[in-house]
């Protein structure tokens, strides 16, 4: 009983980013992320703001290796609107996942930093 009254009554950030991350479009990095997210990866970041300034300050375009998000990051920055971004590191591998309001994720794989 006791542990049950101790246990958190909010979804930790991990629970969090995977429901956000299930709307993104399938692919082999959304499997990636939702299964790191399930063992409990460590979100570095979680920020939003306006899209050009999460874009120019904090995704690091230069280390994205694979995903990117082309066209759908074009979309937001166009859209002008406000930009969520999280960078997830799992092991070995570094993710970048763009949350534009009211639309998709989209994620990027990036070289983890140095």
């Amino acid at each position: 009983m006791k542990k049950a009254a101790d246990a958190p009554t909010e979804p930790g950030v991990q629970e969090r980013l995977h429901r956000r991350v299930k709307d993104a479009e399938p692919g082999s990095l959304r499997d990636a992320l939702l299964a790191a997210l399930q063992k409990g990866a460590d979100v570095r970041l979680w920020i939003n703001g306006p899209a050009d300034q999460m874009v120019r300050h904090y995704a690091k375009l230069d280390r994205i290796v694979d995903g990117g998000g082309g066209e759908p990051l074009g979309a937001a920055l166009r859209a002008g609107g406000r930009l969520g971004l999280a960078r997830v590191v799992h092991g070995a591998r570094e993710f970048v996942v763009f949350l534009p309001e009211g639309g998709a994720p989209f994620i990027a794989r990036a070289e983890p930093a140095s």
